[in-house]
């Protein structure tokens, strides 16, 4: 045991000897030791702010390389050489850095320094100034942010429970193929880290699988959970997929003979960093600190959610690889576009997988490659990833995504590993990949990487070990012309070793004949040494045969020399270059009702809608209890069809007889153009047309009719009309009525009545009124009525289902208020008169009832309603009324507003009735004052700062008497009260009765200053809002009043006529129809070729006018002159009072005045 340990440690040594030997690296100076997003981050920083980073010094081990040098050395050897290695590295040059950074953290300027040896760096929170000093140090090579990793999100979840026996995805990889070859095959001995948002560990299909011993098998960075949990429910998913069970009755897990560890990438608020990331790779080399303990694969079913190649755990990776673990990654759900891959399975070296549905189809949302790293395939392969069913902390779900994709991968390698326990990362990928089921185009492409995962071959290429031939076949030219030049090429390829030739044996079959359709090929080929495919090529004989499209098929069979992929097949197509027919039946009609014995006219056109002529065919014609031909169909006739030339119809009529016998019933005739088969078409699927008819009576009835109301006991009669709409006679039936809790016919239904109908010839029908009585007894409600044609069933009919028709009858009483008056106000207090009608609108009596008056805020009877009164209604036959009046009082203290009286039939329910819902009407009642401004006067214009006088009349339109109030006044600029206007007076309104006005005066002062315009003058009747009223949105009134000058002319005259170059006169008044006092401005003239003043007339002359008082004008007579060049024709004078806009007026826009003058 001393040797066997002297040795391993030996080993150990030289392996790191060998690494410090070869792969130190001196530091470099670079000036890019900060990465651009970090330094854009570090200059928004406050002062004392600190940032999460990431250190990485310059000095990397290369673990790669450490294993290289160890051939022959087992995996746990290896990787417990990496693990050593990496720790080596670290121990040797994080001393200095990390005594600082412990100097810093003692001075603020730092925080959660982590020290890693998975790669030779730190992550530590720290202030610019020192990320920056970090960045100038000799032995540091880069640093950058310490970014998030966004948590996995459940895409499509829903609830769902297993399968019987296996989930189709389980089914698609042929995992249970693979079990059954050995039951060991099935990942036993193999351990599977999950890298994701926990595991359940109490879920029954995961809970035995786990590998226990908490401290080598679960690792909660955040220390939140000291056994395994899952705060999310993706992990336990994604795991359930790998590993998990069939505690439900369905296998869930590729491979349910492994067990489990798994990490937390985030913690229970759903986030997750770099840093903790690193942590994690680093747990996986070492769990609780030992290699030994290390998983087969990890999977990890996450990625960055930028864009492009984020190196960040590149190196992480590399340790994984080398240290035996299988890196099984997520490709991303951001596809179809090319380049979408996300890292880190974008990485040549992490395998990523893409998703496929149940049909083999890759999912729209599966990212596609090339790896934005080094342009290479991505993703590697393809696994089912859409509606896959799994475990699930509250029970099981169904969820899409290539994150479920991907366990079947990191599954599909503990069960080869169980197969072959040193297969080697680069070997399982090379099993993998060379065993994928190609599901797009023949080779690996940017979709599915390699093919869709394919455990069943992957397991012969372990079973055979590294490097035996896995063999696919494919038709890479899958058409050929029959004329050529066309031919078509079967690719068979190998993957494995090319050292030696590879005879490769098939079986050829398909719809062409060897030696007249293609030229013979050899049922056997070589794949040269060297070479990883060899082709087959399908070389077409051109004849004169009218013939379909053919195909050659090619058939792999099992051999000892090499595994044969599931896709074993390939077809090609020979293309025809005859122009063929193709009959089809364009137009068929059929009479659709018939009798048994009774002969019948078919119609049909049958037409070439081929490119090539049709020779002479049959359309035959046939019986049938369905629309497909089938054999035991019964050939009612035959009709000729000439030679068609293409695109060429043949119609024809032909005269058949239904077999006596026929069974009653719905029946189809078919049409089949071609009913031989002599003709050789394009198609053979589309040349029949069916119509259904009827065969037999088929009585029903057609017209139905009854009371809507009745009583129990009371007889009432039913009409109804029975008819034969079917083909053939019917027998004297016997038409049935029946009381029923619902429209449908049923056994427990009540007879009621029924009438004897005749025999009915083909569309003959029998009416008939009949007197049929409701049963005693019979509850109120809303009952139905049936009538059923045949109500013994005497009559075989070709239809059974059509023979009722159903009324609704509503039986009992039906209280209801038909008639209601009151007033429309009310005071509190006062007693009112409330009139109604109560009516029995029911078919039954209704005994004495109470019929009540509630008081109601909402217009509903409900347990806050206040009941006023209430009248007595005598028994009431049905149809019958009573009319009354009650007296109620409005109970003091009710509060002013809208209030509803509510009458209310039967309203201590005492009487059963067909509806409860139908029994109140309901009046408004305003209760209280109600204030309003009825009439208000106001002088149309005045002046800033002028004392005007306003007259209103305030009155209380309400039916409660209003208490003393204040009528105010406001100054508004757009006439509705609102916080911009100007309390300018108020006047005191006295104690109101119901219906009492009130009138006065009061003098208003316009502000001083107030801009010349139209304003209002608004009234409000208790302003103060100090009385509670039925209505507090009509207690304004509102006037327009002009404020300021306004300058108009009043008067022009001008000559009738003038010439050009003629000096005129001109006379206008200006005036002032404001009311405030105007300045001085002028009066300009214009000609104008309209009446209409704008930027084109002629200003030919002008005159001032003085100041103008309110209401004052000035005329005056001015000489202006026709501009020389005036057109003769009809011109227009324009007077324009204030020309110059000097004077702001209350309204600009009535300035001009015009007349028509002529020019000769």
């Amino acid at each position: 045991m001393k040797k066997r340990l002297h040795l391993s440690s030996f080993q150990i040594v030289l392996s790191v000897l060998i690494l410090l030997a070869v792969f130190l690296a001196g530091a470099q100076n670079r000036p890019d030791r900060l990465y651009p997003a970090l330094e854009q981050r570090l200059q928004k920083l406050a002062p004392g702010e600190k940032l999460a980073v990431i250190v990485e010094l310059d000095t990397q081990a290369k673990p790669l390389a450490v294993v290289s040098r160890m051939r022959g050395a087992t995996r746990r050897a290896k990787a417990r050489a990496v693990v050593e290695a990496l720790r080596s590295m670290a121990d040797q040059h994080q001393g200095p850095l990390r005594e600082h950074l412990q100097k810093q953290r003692t001075a603020g300027a730092a925080e959660r320094i982590i020290p890693f040896w998975v790669f030779n760096g730190f992550a530590v929170t720290a202030t610019e100034p020192l990320i920056r000093s970090l960045a100038s140090r000799p032995e540091v090579r880069e640093i950058r942010l310490d970014v998030q990793i966004p948590v996995p999100s459940l895409s499509a979840a829903r609830n769902a429970g297993p399968s019987p026996v296996t989930e189709w995805n389980l089914e698609q990889v042929r995992a249970p193929e693979v079990w059954a070859l050995n039951p060991a095959y099935n990942g036993s001995g193999t351990v599977i880290g999950s890298f994701d948002t926990g595991v359940d560990l109490t879920h029954p299909d995961l809970h035995s699988r786990y590998r226990g011993n908490h401290q080598i098998s679960w690792f909660d960075p955040y220390n939140e959970h000291a056994v395994p949990y899952d705060f999310h429910g993706h992990g336990t998913h994604t795991t359930g997929i790998a590993v998990g069970g069939d505690s439900a009755g369905s296998s869930i897990g590729v491979a349910p003979g492994a067990t489990w560890i798994a990490a937390k990438g985030w913690n229970d608020a759903g986030v997750g960093d770099a840093s903790t990331f690193h942590q994690i790779f680093e747990w996986f080399l070492a769990p609780g600190g030992d290699p030994d303990n290390a998983p087969d694969v990890v999977n990890n079913s996450w990625a960055f959610e930028e864009a492009g190649c984020l190196t960040e755990f590149l190196p992480d990776i590399e340790a994984w690889r080398a240290a035996g673990i299988f890196p099984a990654f997520a490709s991303g759900n951001d596809g179809p576009d090319p380049g979408s891959v996300r890292s880190p399975g974008a990485y040549p070296e992490a395998f990523a997988v893409g998703a496929t549905d149940s049909s083999d189809a890759v999912s729209d949302f599966s990212s596609q490659g090339p790896s934005p790293c080094d342009g290479s395939i991505k993703p590697d392969i393809a696994a089912p990833g859409e509606a896959v069913l799994s475990a699930v902390p509250w029970g099981y779900e169904i969820l899409s995504g290539t994150s479920m994709a991907t366990p079947h991968v990191a599954g599909a390698v503990a069960v080869l590993r169980s197969i072959a326990a040193g297969l080697t990362v680069e070997q399982l990928e090379s099993a993998l990949t060379s065993g994928a089921s190609d599901i797009e185009d023949p080779g690996s492409d940017h979709a599915s990487g390699a093919g869709r995962l394919d455990l069943f071959v992957s397991a012969q290429v372990a079973l055979h070990g590294p490097g035996f031939p896995v063999v696919k076949i494919a038709a890479t030219d899958n058409t050929a012309t029959e004329a050529g030049p066309t031919s078509g090429t079967i690719t068979i390829t190998r993957a494995g070793d090319t050292d030696s030739d590879l005879e490769v044996k098939y079986s050829i079959g398909g719809t062409a004949t060897s030696g007249s359709d293609y030229d013979p090929i050899p049922e056997t080929m070589i794949i040269p040494a060297g070479s990883e495919t060899s082709t087959v090529l399908i070389t077409t004989i051109d004849d004169l045969l009218a013939e379909v499209d053919e195909t050659v098929t090619l058939t792999i069979g099992p051999d000892s020399a090499y595994i044969v992929s599931a896709k074993d097949t390939a077809s090609v197509t020979i293309k025809s270059d005859e122009l063929l027919s193709d009959l089809i039946i364009t137009a068929f009609s059929a009479p659709a009702t018939a009798a048994a014995g009774q002969t019948i006219s078919l119609t049909d056109t049958t037409k070439n809608q081929g490119k090539g002529a049709a020779d002479p065919s049959l359309t035959h014609f046939y019986l049938s209890t369905d629309n497909n031909p089938e054999s035991s169909d019964v050939l009612l006739g035959i009709r000729e069809v000439p030679a068609l030339s293409a695109g060429a119809s043949h119609p024809g009529s032909l005269t058949v007889t239904i077999p006596a016998g026929t069974a009653a019933g719905t029946w189809y005739v078919i049409a089949k153009a071609d009913g031989q088969g002599t003709v050789v078409e394009s198609s053979e699927t589309n040349n029949k047309s069916a119509r259904s008819f009827i065969v037999g009576p088929d009585l029903d009835i057609t017209a139905f009719s009854a009371p809507a109301v009745a009583g129990a006991g009371q007889a009432i009669v039913v009409t109804d009309t029975t008819k034969n709409a079917g083909a053939a006679a019917a027998g004297p039936s016997q038409t049935r009525f029946y009381l029923s809790a619902n429209s449908a016919f049923e056994a427990s239904d009540a007879l009621i009545g029924s009438r004897s109908v005749p025999e009915l010839a083909a569309g003959a029908s029998s009416s008939s009124s009949t007197t049929v009585t409701i049963p005693q007894g019979t509850t109120v409600g809303t009952w139905y009525v049936i009538a059923n044609a045949d109500g013994e069933g005497v009559v075989a009919e070709a239809v059974e289902t059509n023979n009722t028709y159903a009324r609704t009858i509503k039986i009992g009483p039906d209280l209801d208020i038909t008639a209601l008056s009151a007033p429309a106000a009310a005071a509190a207090g006062q007693t009112i008169v409330v009139t109604d009608t109560t009516k029995n609108q029911g078919g039954g009596e209704a005994g004495p009832s109470v019929t009540q008056v509630f008081l109601s805020a909402n217009g509903s009877v409900d347990p806050s309603d206040i009941r006023l009164g209430s009248r007595s209604v005598p028994a009431l036959a049905a149809g019958t009324s009573s009319a009354g009046s009650m007296s109620i009082t409005i109970p003091e203290g009710t509060a002013a507003g809208t209030w509803n009286l509510i009458v209310k039939a039967d309203g201590e329910g005492t009487v059963s009735e067909t509806s409860e819902s139908n029994n109140t009407s309901s009046r408004s009642l305003l209760v209280g004052p109600d204030l309003d401004i009825t009439a208000l006067s106001a002088p149309t214009a005045a002046a800033a700062g002028q004392t005007i006088v306003v007259t209103d009349t305030t009155k209380n339109a309400g039916a409660g008497a209003a208490g003393p109030s204040l009528t105010q006044f406001y100054f508004s600029g757009n006439g509705a009260i609102d916080a911009s206007d100007i309390p300018i007076g108020s006047r005191s309104v006295t104690a109101l009765g119901a219906g009492e006005s009130n009138s006065g005066s009061t003098s208003l002062t316009i502000p001083e200053g107030t801009a010349p315009k139209t304003w209002y003058i608004i009234a409000k009747a208790d302003g103060e809002g100090v009385l509670a009223e039925t209505s507090e949105t009509n207690n304004t009134f509102t006037r327009t009043i002009y404020i300021g000058p306004d300058l108009a002319i009043t008067a022009l005259s001008a000559p009738a006529t003038a010439t050009a170059g003629q000096t005129i006169s001109v006379g206008d008044t200006t005036k002032n129809k404001g009311a405030a006092g105007a300045e001085p401005t002028l009066t300009e003239f214009y000609i104008s070729a309209n009446s209409i003043l704008d930027a084109s007339d002629v200003l030919i002359g002008s005159r001032s006018v003085p100041t103008l008082a309110a209401g004052e004008s000035s005329s005056g007579t001015t000489a202006v002159p026709v501009p020389l060049g005036t057109a003769a024709g009809t011109w227009y004078i324009i007077a324009k009072a204030d020309a110059g806009g000097a004077v702001a007026e209350t309204w600009e826009t009535n300035n001009t005045y015009s007349r028509s003058i002529k020019i000769n």
